[in-house]
């Protein structure tokens, strides 16, 4: 299957920098890696990249690399930062300052977190208008761009923790969304070892319970359903953060409503070509 990335700039375009975020901090520049050293210089890069093109404030840049101790001069100190920023990037364009605060002056798609975004959106237009084939390609380019957990060098800086939490919740959604695609398209089978490791990583999951349900049900293991989804009388902790609908009887109601919703996603119909010299003789005798 393919997995190209759209969004990825064609051989011979111009592309100052990449910035990856998608697992630990990594630059690419046109000759190769970047080597960008220091805990806060490595800050003010992610600060800038999650918002590419458009301007953080040196207010909010101070608050995240000093939070409530900033140093007397943290204005000089902040720009001290800068400079030995675009030192490293090889560019005083690519960090510029303006009325609203500095800017990270690359087009969005160079930084992998946007570019997620990005090809998340796309595919779901794909699933709209029924191109299967073409949206799992854009799913699994999307999955590609992971090399590890989200912002991995910043998971104890406030400033990354919501963006950590909403680029998590973006992967799994879009891994669950995928294995609708791959459901409608009648990949059942192998789809079910996938999904017993995705049920036993996120357990409270109901969407992926009920996937794996209409898996196995397919595959023709109706016997086997049981093996990654409690019955009627499994009884979740109090503290589990868990409350199943009590009107769910025996996970019958996410089954279907899986099967609903991948029933629903219709590929695109292939219109038949007409035969060379073939004239339109409908309906004439």
């Amino acid at each position: 299957m393919a997995t190209e990335d759209p969004f990825r700039r064609p051989p011979g375009s111009v592309r100052l920098v990449q910035v990856r975020l998608l697992g630990p901090l990594e630059i690419e520049g046109e000759d190769g890696p970047l080597p960008i050293s220091g805990s806060k210089l490595r800050a003010v890069l992610a600060m800038l990249a999650l918002d590419a093109g458009r301007a953080v404030s040196t207010d909010r840049l101070a608050e995240a690399l000093w939070q409530d101790d900033p140093p007397a001069g943290a204005t000089n100190a902040l720009q001290r930062l800068v400079s030995k920023l675009r030192r490293a990037l090889g560019s005083p364009d690519l960090v510029v300052l303006g009325p609203s605060g500095y800017v990270l002056a690359v087009d969005p798609v160079d930084v992998d977190a946007s570019r997620l975004e990005a090809l998340a959106a796309t595919a779901r237009r794909s699933v709209a208008v029924g191109d299967l084939p073409l949206a799992l390609a854009h799913f699994a380019a999307a999955e590609g761009l992971w090399r590890g957990p989200a912002l991995a060098d910043f998971a104890s800086d406030d400033f990354a923790r919501s963006h950590i939490v909403h680029l998590d919740e973006l992967r799994l959604a879009l891994a669950e969304e995928r294995v609708d695609v791959e459901l409608a398209m009648g990949r059942d089978a192998q789809l079910v070892a996938e999904l017993n490791a995705l049920v036993a990583e996120h357990p409270l999951r109901e969407r992926l319970r009920a996937q794996l349900m209409v898996a196995l049900y397919r595959a023709g293991r109706q016997a086997g359903r049981a093996a990654g989804l409690p019955g009627r009388a499994h009884r979740w902790p109090s503290n589990s953060g868990w409350n199943p609908d009590p009107s769910c009887n025996a996970w019958s109601r996410p089954c279907c409503d899986t099967t609903r919703r991948c029933s629903s996603i219709r590929p695109r119909p292939c219109r038949r070509r007409r035969r060379a010299g073939a004239t339109a003789t409908s309906g004439r005798r």
